[in-house]
């Protein structure tokens, strides 16, 4: 179910799992429409990324950069923050948080091609969300 928002973004709920929110917000950036997967975490978390090292963040984001966006990317690539929070600001608007609180990704595979799978066993349990995608990069050799 798609739940509209004060802005042009929308948002479809994919479940909660073990107090984890996971969704799709659809928004736009620089007027390209694109989503992002939102997992919320119930309270924040350490996490460890190859961008900003060791912190903690509630939002874990994983965004598809379309087409329409490459060649912004590319260019904004040395100021990195900057250009996200660019493609980001509605999702980051919508969390009322902002790059330095969450912890994020960026894909050329749309989010409505997730899949996710949830495994427990006894008290432990693990969820993975994974998107894929054999266009370009993954049908290369070499």
């Amino acid at each position: 179910m798609l739940h509209g928002l004060k802005t042009d973004t929308c948002y479809k709920e994919l479940g909660c799992f073990h107090g984890v929110k996971a969704g799709i917000v659809y928004h736009k950036a620089l007027g390209a429409a694109t989503n992002t997967l939102v997992i919320e975490l119930p309270e924040e978390r350490n996490m460890l990324s190859t961008r900003t090292g060791l912190g903690k963040a509630k939002y874990i984001l994983n965004t598809h950069i379309p087409p329409e966006l490459w060649n912004f990317m590319h260019d904004n690539s040395a100021d990195w923050q900057t250009a996200y929070s660019v493609v980001l600001e509605e999702v980051l608007k919508r969390y009322g948080t902002d790059l330095d609180n969450v912890s994020f990704l960026s894909t050329g595979v749309d989010q409505d091609n997730i899949a996710w799978a949830e495994e427990t066993y006894e008290e432990f349990w693990v969820l993975a969300f994974a998107t894929a995608g054999v266009k370009t990069n993954a049908m290369r050799i070499g």
